[in-house]
């Protein structure tokens, strides 16, 4: 068995391969969303129609976050050209752009729609208060819901409102909200169920979601593929692998469910959590006899068990089949197989095949660059991150930040400031619209490596750079008051400065200042 001390290294990216938040959420993308391909046209009357409408999906997820023409007059540029999308391929246009993570421009398509006039069914109405939860929040998605006619109060809405509860841990109301659905006869559904399954792991209480799966069996609610992953996920968070192993001998005697690729892969992260790799990689092989050739995200999945198990012949295997069913080798297979090297630290497999992707791809992913970045200045190999990143400034929309930030961490721990300064200057230049905000983690060090070289003035000047993006919050005030009181400076010194700065006191900088 291979060593278990790597696998606890990467408990937390084994984490999200369990499907509990997977299928209940859209997986965000963890530093910028890839272009997604364009959605098969609903329409078979033209090739040229065809074209035309794949034409307008593209141009709508290339549209920058911020700046830039708005979804609506994309929409609008489209028509005066004397094209009319149909209502059915906006559908598909929100539907992939929600898988990528795209949900302010599903929103803005769906606004437009009503703008239009065109009618929503019921299941517009959920998918439409979905995207209000992840763009402005569970209040707007709640005000929306109420806002609604009864007859719009129904088993889709209703299960998008708990979903928005489900997903953003807010127990009290996902609890009142159930209760409702099943005074309405809404609730007995495995969605509704495994909403619930998921809020409770969510909330580390995986002890609860057993009980939730005999209930739905009592009120004879099937359990699907995601129940029985969430079962697996449950009994593996107890370290439960008798339980894990009894939710798969009753998989195997439902025909249905022993033929879904994702319950093995459950299975596989259990045995992977549990430090047996032997078992994750028999998995891992039930999962190849039942996943579709043409399944991607299945791939995808071998690809990061894989290199977790550290077994690098079989991530080039499966890189080897990937690429041999896909017509087209897609930036995010060219992202599933990057990850998978730098896991196994497969320095000289992963130049090469980042290098074959900068010389095919036709839209220059950022977060390639990144995950490049990334591997390059964990290797130490910092020209060759520096390198990468000068290209993706060049071929790239960003946005940049993520990669910035990470050279910042580096230079910081190569007790380089000036290096670091460097970017994130460069990083608040680059800010439109208050877009972004350094991380608690690297404002943190630089104030750490200001404290212990007590290098006041380069505090003071770090402290300004914050103030350019609104993020001198109160840790920041907190962590240069801590700078300068290990610089010895005098509580009058100190008041007098925060006062130049235009910070106000507070009962918790007033503590800090007693202890001078």
């Amino acid at each position: 068995m291979r060593s278990l001390n790597r696998f606890l290294s990467t408990a937390l990216f084994l984490r999200r391969r369990f499907c509990t938040a997977a299928a209940l959420t859209e997986a965000a993308a963890e530093e910028s969303s890839p272009l997604p391909p364009p959605p098969p046209s609903s329409s078979s009357s033209s090739s040229k129609k065809n074209s035309n409408s794949d034409s307008l999906y593209r141009q709508l997820s290339r549209l920058p976050a911020t700046g830039g023409k708005s979804v609506s007059e994309t929409l609008n540029e489209f028509i005066r050209d004397g094209r009319v999308p149909r209502k059915d391929y906006l559908d598909s246009c929100i539907k992939e752009l929600r898988k990528y993570s795209q949900f302010q421009k599903s929103l803005e398509i769906m606004d437009w729609m009503k703008m239009r006039g065109m009618n929503f069914s019921h299941k517009d109405h959920a998918i439409y208060l979905h995207l209000l939860s992840k763009t402005k929040g569970v209040s707007a998605a709640e005000n929306y819901f109420h806002g609604l006619s009864p007859f719009n109060q129904n088993l889709n809405t209703c299960g998008a409102l708990l979903h928005c509860y489900c997903q953003q841990g807010l127990e009290d109301k996902a609890l009142a909200h159930f209760k409702r659905m099943e005074e309405m006869n809404v609730a007995s559904t495995n969605l509704a169920y495994n909403g619930l399954m998921s809020l409770n792991m969510k909330l580390g209480k995986p002890k609860n979601v057993a009980p939730l799966a005999e209930e739905m069996k009592q009120k004879n609610i099937s359990l699907s593929a995601l129940t029985y992953g969430i079962l697996i996920h449950s009994y593996s968070c107890l370290d439960d692998m008798a339980g894990v192993e009894r939710v798969m001998e009753e998989v195997k005697k439902d025909d249905e469910m022993k033929q879904n690729w994702i319950i093995y892969s459950n299975l596989a992260n259990a045995y992977v959590k549990a430090g047996d790799f032997e078992k994750a990689e028999l998995a891992l092989k039930e999962l190849e006899k039942v996943m579709s050739r043409s399944d991607q995200e299945a791939y995808h999945l071998l690809l990061s068990v894989y290199a977790t198990t550290s077994n690098i012949a079989e991530v080039k295997r499966i890189w080897g089949e990937l690429k041999s069913a896909c017509s087209v080798t897609r930036n995010i297979n060219y992202l599933a197989i990057l990850q998978a090297l730098s896991r196994v630290g497969d320095l000289v497999g992963f130049k090469d095949i980042f290098t074959e992707w900068e010389g095919e791809c036709s839209f220059y992913d950022v977060r390639l660059a990144n995950v490049a970045v990334k591997t390059y200045l964990k290797a130490d190999m910092v020209e060759e991150a520096e390198l990468v990143f000068e290209r993706a400034l060049k071929r790239s929309l960003g946005p940049f930040f993520k990669a910035r930030e990470m050279f910042m961490s580096f230079f910081l721990e190569k007790q380089k400031i000036d290096s670091a300064m460097m970017y994130m200057e460069a990083a608040i230049d680059e800010v439109k619209d208050g877009e972004w905000h350094p991380s608690p983690e690297i404002v943190s060090k630089f104030f750490e490596y200001f404290n212990k070289k007590m290098a006041i003035d380069r505090a003071e000047e770090f402290f300004e750079l914050l103030k350019r993006v609104g993020s001198c919050n109160s840790t920041a005030c907190n962590l240069l008051v801590q700078t300068y009181i290990t610089a010895g400076k005098t509580v009058p010194d100190i008041r007098g400065k925060l006062e130049d700065h235009g910070i106000e006191m507070n009962n918790e900088l007033e503590n800090l200042l007693v202890s001078v």
